[in-house]
């Protein structure tokens, strides 16, 4: 879990040196299976897909990075808008 400095590696040092969206509950896919990230490992990021209960290591650049399922408040309240709902 340590960068070549001895510190943890973050999920931003991963998204900067592999051009990946890295955090913590991102969708990815491999081979037709769709999973979530839900940790890191060194400069690798763990992967639970939706078919396990485990989870396990993957080269972030071997992963295709998939859009979140989900929408933050303030995406829901600006399609709502778009529509003509209230807030």
């Amino acid at each position: 879990n340590f960068s070549l400095e001895g510190l943890p590696v973050t999920y931003d040092q991963i998204s900067f040196r592999f051009a990946v969206p890295a955090r913590r509950g991102a969708r990815v896919r491999l081979r037709g299976k769709y999973g979530a990230v839900v940790g890191v490992r060194g400069w690798m990021v763990k992967v639970r897909f939706d078919d396990s209960h485990f989870s396990y290591p993957y080269d972030p650049k071997e992963l295709e990075w998939v859009e979140s399922m989900t929408l933050d408040s303030s995406q829901m309240n600006l399609e709502k808008s778009a529509r003509g709902a209230g807030p």
